[in-house]
């Protein structure tokens, strides 16, 4: 049986390999295999569509790998809700950043981390400075006001679908939105019973100097540090947890929540 499950999970992030190979980046890719979803693309109000329609024509899927740079929050909170409403196991290869770590990897029943993967965490909606973040000109480039990137349209417009998901309300100024999206991320965070400074706690206290540098792209926790979060069955594939030997070039530093 142990075996098996190995062959399995081989099978799967061989597959990532693959793509990635070929086209020298994640391909975009929202699929299934062996009753296991792949989720390897940016988070997107189109990506929780096809995630939902994945899981809508799959109900004997058990498992999501997660191989995420991350994208917009909202619909990262909506597709953490589809995988929790499912009962998915989440199983991180390779990368889980930003929306993806945040909502998506703790929404699983039971988060399985591979040896080297990386959970990036840099922010979101109850950070310092959200307010100009959230107008700030949109790039589309992750990172580009040093924290979580917030994709929504200007217009503060949402598909009918996500307001109906949370139940939300339209306003006209970033001021008033931005407060309704602290709020529905402090219910997302109690939803999952984990503490909602899981985002942003290397932000600040002591590590507010590292992050005030503006050298990091983000930060990582260690595995102790998650649990006391609140998240619960973690398990690490391949032995122990490395994630600073992952193969991502990315500028990060180390974070204990006490």
């Amino acid at each position: 049986m142990r075996t098996e499950k190995y062959l399995i999970s081989f099978i799967i992030i061989f597959f990532i390999y693959l793509q990635s190979f070929a086209d020298e980046t994640f391909a975009d890719e929202t699929s299934i295999m062996l009753n296991t979803i792949v989720f390897n693309e940016d988070i997107t109000f189109e990506s929780y569509l096809k995630l939902k329609k994945v899981i809508d024509e799959n109900p004997n899927a058990e498992e999501i790998v997660l191989a995420s740079a991350g994208g917009d929050l909202v619909a990262g909170m909506a597709m953490g809700k589809l995988i929790k409403s499912k009962g998915l196991n989440a199983r991180v290869v390779g990368i889980c950043a930003s929306s993806c770590a945040n909502y998506l990897f703790i929404a699983g029943k039971k988060k399985i981390i591979q040896r080297n993967a990386a959970l990036l965490f840099h922010g979101g909606f109850q950070q310092e400075g959200a307010l100009a973040a959230s107008i700030a000109p949109k790039t589309g480039i992750e990172n580009n006001n040093h924290g979580a990137t917030f994709f929504y349209d200007k217009s503060m417009k949402y598909p009918d679908y996500i307001l109906n998901i949370f139940d939300m309300k339209e306003f006209d100024t970033p001021k008033d939105s931005l407060a309704q999206l602290i709020e529905i991320e402090k219910k997302y965070f109690a939803e999952m019973m984990v503490s909602d400074e899981l985002p942003t706690y290397g932000q600040k206290g002591i590590y507010k100097d590292l992050w005030d540098s503006k050298k990091y792209y983000g930060f990582y926790y260690d595995l102790e540090s998650l649990k006391r979060f609140g998240i619960k069955n973690i398990e690490i594939e391949g032995g122990h947890w490395h994630p600073e030997e992952s193969s991502f070039p990315i500028h990060t530093y180390k974070v204990e929540y006490p």
